[in-house]
């Protein structure tokens, strides 16, 4: 019986008996990205995990031998390489800038979603105009259009290219916007705020501008690369449940929801130039109320 092919191991050639079946060797590095929340471990709210490949994040089924491809099978779509390179080049802070403790970030890529055709930006790129995607293509590509659940004004803007940033109108509303100065994974220039942190420090530290430096010049990195410097700043929570606080109206009268999320994984990602795949940085952190 032929054992299946998986994401971790390939066949190599060589030894055994005829009929056999091959030797089955690790490609490259590959660990499962685990969600654990407190005294437990959370399931993915995307239809499938996300994996480690030897530092870069991408869901389970996408590029199964790794970053040079099957051996002796097809090679990577056309312009991932370059997608890898430019990852592997840019320097991306290892821990998110804002959040309730210190979380990890990954590099990110994502294959297109079944019924997309990605590719260069130079050929027309593979969305919803000019290259770039629609709300809807950016969740589909991140396995989330199931789960995704926000305002219902940005519900209302998923077929186009630059949903809105809206408060939720409950803790844990997911979020999907253009607008890099709603996110939290890395900072930003010109916030109002910048200049009296500039003065006042930050945990004793005077040159708050310094701290922030590494972010900023990430996040514009990103921002230059990406097809019309366009970014999407996605937030996904994990499956709310019901966390026995009493009802609380809001002051517009909307009865907030009494369930909470433990985790919400965060993406600031634009359409490669290269490839027409999603790229940027994805980290998972407590539900913290920044996204709210």
């Amino acid at each position: 019986m032929r054992r299946p092919v998986d994401p971790w191991h390939m066949p190599v050639a060589g030894g055994g008996l005829p009929g056999d079946p091959p030797p089955w060797d690790v490609v490259c590095p590959r660990e499962r990205i685990h969600l654990f929340a407190p005294e437990k471990l959370e399931a993915y709210p995307t239809a499938e995990p996300i994996d480690d490949v030897d530092g870069i994040a991408a869901f389970a089924s996408d590029f199964p031998g790794g970053w040079g491809g099957p051996p002796g099978g097809a090679p990577l779509p056309p312009g991932v390489a370059a997608d890898v390179a430019f990852l592997r080049g840019w320097a991306l802070p290892r821990i998110a800038y804002g959040g309730s403790i210190d979380s990890e970030m990954y590099h990110f890529i994502a294959a297109p979603a079944a019924g997309r055709v990605a590719c260069a930006a130079a050929a027309g790129g593979g969305g919803g105009g000019g290259g770039l995607l629609t709300g809807r293509q950016v969740l589909d590509d991140l396995r989330a259009g199931a789960a995704f659940a926000a305002n219902p004004a940005v519900m209302g803007a998923l077929d186009t290219v630059a949903p809105p940033c809206v408060q939720g109108l409950c803790d844990g509303a997911d979020h999907l916007h253009t607008d890099p100065t709603k996110q939290s994974l890395m900072a930003y220039t010109g916030d109002e705020e910048e200049a009296e942190w500039a003065q006042q420090g930050v945990d004793g530290e005077a040159d708050v501008v310094a701290h922030r430096a590494p972010h900023v010049a990430a996040l514009d990195a990103l921002r230059r690369h990406v097809v019309g410097g366009h970014l999407y700043c996605v937030s996904l929570h994990t499956e709310r449940v019901e966390i026995g606080c009493d009802e609380v109206v809001g002051d517009d009268g909307v009865v907030l929801s009494t369930k909470a999320s433990a985790l919400v994984l965060n993406w600031v990602v634009g359409v490669s130039p290269d490839s027409g795949h999603l790229l940027g940085a994805f980290a998972v952190q407590p539900c913290h109320d920044l996204c709210d």
